[in-house]
C-alpha cells in the first residue's frame, strides 16, 4: 500500500480510495480491515 501513498504524494494518482475500489473490482482481494486502515491512515496524512 505504500506504493499508493507515494503515487498520491507525487501526483500520479488523484486519490487512493478509487484505486482500492478498482482493485476490488478486478478481484484483487484486500481485507476489509486493511482497506479501512489504509483509508484512515491516508485521511490522517491528507493523502486520501
Amino acid at each position: 500500500m505504500e506504493v499508493l501513498f507515494n503515487a498520491k504524494e507525487l501526483g500520479f494518482i488523484g486519490a487512493i480510495a478509487p484505486i482500492l475500489e478498482e482493485l476490488n473490482e478486478l478481484r484483487f482481494h484486500i481485507d476489509i480491515a486493511t482497506r479501512q486502515s489504509v483509508l484512515k491512515l491516508a485521511s490522517k496524512n491528507n493523502v486520501s
